[in-house]
């Protein structure tokens, strides 16, 4: 399942069952922008990203809890689902052997699903700083 603004759109207005002008309205756009960006016309600018995704929070629509229904029902027999976020905009195509710095002499480890794999992502997020000298983490 990829990403897809236009989805996201046309989704977050179908479940509040408003037309395209009653959405732009709304967010404070003409029709055609929301016509546009729902047809995959144009690529959506920042301010309209801010605008219907910050109002889809506040009519508490979690676009991504349905995003996540959707991974979870392609899902194989033995696969797992795991995110990880990042904290700002990711420019340029995704890479696992690149940075968000683009820096090209990164680590990169491949973890099973497992204690290891959960300790690397909460080590590497602060949560086990106390634990640092501990050999287990420092093995990590």
């Amino acid at each position: 399942m990829e990403y897809n603004f236009s989805k996201d759109l046309k989704s977050i207005r179908e479940i509040l069952g408003i037309s395209q002008s009653e959405f732009a309205d709304q967010i404070g756009v003409e029709q055609i922008t929301i016509s546009r960006n729902e047809l995959g016309r144009t690529n959506p600018s920042a301010k309209i990203l801010e605008n219907v995704y910050t109002f889809a929070f506040a009519k508490n629509i979690k676009i991504n809890k349905l995003k996540e229904m959707f991974w979870r029902d392609d899902l194989k027999k033995h696969e797992k689902l795991l995110f990880h976020g990042a904290k700002s905009k990711i420019d340029g195509k995704i890479d696992i052997h690149r940075g968000r710095h683009n820096d090209d002499d990164l680590a990169c480890k491949r973890y099973e699903v497992n204690q290891e794999g959960m300790m690397t992502i909460a080590y590497y997020r602060g949560a086990l700083d106390e634990y640092k000298n501990h050999p287990v983490i420092k093995k990590l």
